[in-house]
């Protein structure tokens, strides 16, 4: 299931409209290994073939720039995982902001929920969009609402 929302500002003309993909192709990191970057291939694989998944969570998340505080929706790939020796690790995908090459930080990770648990990402990111400083006037003015 996808979730389209716009994130506008309340005090400029900043908008930015965001496509949340949640669904079947994204029951497993698998099936979108081709929408991460080919750098990451490798290691990713390398979990599925010779460690045992414990979780695994593929989705399109709302990112954010903690230096420029520009906004990016990226695939966002989070693995829990058992090595052979026992060892409980994490793998997550990383990501840059293509403005000023900064580590991009997560609003909002889609943990593992429930179908029944399922309220919409808008209702989910508003709150968190709302504590944000809007990425052309720099004012905690942005809010959010579903667009389809």
């Amino acid at each position: 299931m996808g979730e389209m929302i716009e994130i506008f500002c309340k005090e400029c003309d900043y908008k930015k409209g965001c496509s949340l993909d949640v669904g079947m192709k994204y029951s497993s990191v698998e099936n979108v290994l081709e929408l991460v970057h080919p750098s990451c291939w490798k290691e990713i694989k390398d979990i599925f073939h010779n460690h045992e998944v414990l979780v695994q969570d593929a989705s399109h998340t709302l990112f954010r720039c903690v230096k420029c505080n520009a906004l990016y929706v990226r695939l966002y790939v989070k693995i829990h995982y058992q090595t052979t020796d026992g060892k409980k690790r994490t793998y997550e995908t990383h990501h840059l902001c293509s403005k000023c090459q900064t580590e991009l930080t997560p609003v909002d990770v889609v943990e593992e929920r429930d179908e029944d648990d399922y309220g919409g990402e808008q209702e989910k990111l508003a709150p968190l969009v709302e504590q944000l400083p809007c990425p052309k006037c720099a004012k905690k003015s942005l809010a959010t609402q579903t667009t389809g």
